[in-house]
């Protein structure tokens, strides 16, 4: 158990609510907290530390936002239960908060999808081709149904990456491509964007389908291409940087 003393020996290395933060997570570990289980009270809590209620309010914020505490006004502060969810919250909170911008998870995309549908060719089983057909089916629907036709075309991405049979490419996935969301939102406005981006489905599950792993690979390069153009066309400033951030590397 961390001590007062270890402590007060670590506040001159870091901010003092992180000190506490690492003490608080030292604090479940070291007590065999479980998810669902509860943390000492608030006073409980300042009273270890000697620390001000406005830093250990500071520190349990932190640690709610990285996903690792729950805490419900009036109840308590609970260790939080592992899921998906723990992974995709903090990240849809910096996108929030614009420390996470357009071009951070349109970067992100490009390393990870055309390689994922690479290795989903190889993988993939009727299963799968079924659902992915369902997905593109439901956009198809949805053309006009901006809300309905995001929430769907979010699927299909994430089944793509339930496709590699890799829960690792799931986990990865998951929080960028529901962090996408946000500007997915503004991109359904552009000009005929729902039919190229279905059209461009289509040629990753015909490649899917036939195992052809470049194919897959190449048609998501060119639908993340066509999906930053639209973008940059619609929108420049706080959203996109692209054009700054390319003049300042050259």
């Amino acid at each position: 158990m961390i001590t007062q003393s270890m402590l007060s020996d670590r506040a001159g290395k870091n901010s003092l609510y992180e000190t506490v933060v690492q003490y608080l997570e030292q604090l479940i570990a070291d007590s065999g907290l479980k998810p669902g289980e509860k943390l000492p009270s608030e006073r409980e809590l300042v009273e270890k530390t000697g620390v001000s209620r406005t830093i250990m309010r500071e520190a349990l914020r932190v640690l709610e936002a990285q996903g690792v505490l729950s805490i419900f006004p009036g109840k308590g502060v609970y260790v939080r239960r592992l899921g998906i969810q723990t992974v995709v919250d903090p990240m849809q909170r910096l996108v929030r908060e614009e420390h996470i911008r357009f071009e951070h998870l349109i970067a992100a995309r490009f390393v990870l999808e055309p390689e994922l549908v690479r290795i989903a060719s190889q993988a993939v089983n009727d299963d799968i081709l079924a659902q992915l057909k369902n997905d593109l089916a439901l956009m198809r629907k949805n053309v006009g149904n901006s809300e309905r036709f995001l929430v769907v075309d979010q699927n299909f991405h994430e089944h793509l990456a339930v496709a590699t049979q890799n829960p690792v490419f799931v986990i990865m996935m998951k929080p960028i491509i529901a962090s996408f969301l946000h500007f997915a939102e503004i991109l359904a406005n552009a000009p005929s964007a729902p039919e190229l981006a279905i059209e461009r489905h289509q040629e990753i599950i015909n490649a899917m389908q036939a195992h052809d792993a470049e194919a897959a690979c190449q048609a998501m390069k060119i639908h993340l291409e066509e999906v930053e153009q639209q973008f940059r066309t619609m929108f420049t400033g706080k959203y996109l940087d692209l054009e700054n951030d390319h003049d300042e590397e050259a």
